[in-house]
């Protein structure tokens, strides 16, 4: 299993991603606007869900978005729940409007 890797395009549309035995196993798609990143859909593949995965990417996304001073829209739900569920650790990056 590869570490979190990340692409982005010149429209703002970028995808966090794991890979593992040579396929794309989990993936966070999110969208860089301005000084936000709105983070639109996570998905991790059933069996590698037990390996926490989905939470080393938002791991990443939100190291990602302290180092480039944005804020986060957490629309993706698994996102927003890990938000919601530890408020303080994301307090700095988390646009609630």
């Amino acid at each position: 299993m590869s570490e979190v890797q990340f692409k982005i395009g010149e429209n703002g549309s970028g995808v966090f991603f794991i890979e593992g035995n040579g396929e794309r196993i989990a993936h966070m798609v999110i969208r860089v606007s301005g000084a936000t990143l709105t983070a639109m859909h996570t998905e991790v593949l059933p069996a590698w869900r037990e390996h926490k995965l989905g939470h080393k990417l938002v791991d990443a996304m939100v190291d990602y978005a302290r180092k480039n001073n944005l804020k986060v829209v957490p629309l993706c739900p698994f996102t927003r729940a890990t938000f919601e569920r530890h408020p303080e650790q994301f307090a700095d990056v988390w646009e609630k409007s």
